[in-house]
């Protein structure tokens, strides 16, 4: 999870418990069957877990790499269609 907090370079929490996915998707599925009128009705579900501050060398090593991938992809972009397509023989 640090690794993720540093790409996104936001706090990341995780929610206690071992179903915190299946209470998600059950509340959404509540969500939409209108037994909750707000999406904050969850918190009295959630036990709250270890926070993930971003560090900022890191956030500044995955900028400086996104910053090269959109480089490097928009000088190869000329060539893509060249890698989808299947010689004859290949067919």
């Amino acid at each position: 999870m640090q690794i993720a907090a540093d790409i996104v370079n936001r706090p990341l929490e995780i929610v206690g418990g071992e179903a915190a996915s299946a209470l998600g998707v059950a509340f959404v599925a509540a969500m939409g069957a209108g037994l909750f009128q707000r999406w904050d009705e969850i918190e009295r579900f959630i036990t709250h877990g270890t926070i993930y501050q971003p560090r900022s060398v890191a956030v500044a090593h995955y900028q400086r790499g996104f910053a090269l991938y959109r480089d490097l992809y928009q000088r190869l972009q000329p060539f893509l269609p060249e890698l989808g397509t299947r010689q004859e023989s290949e067919r």
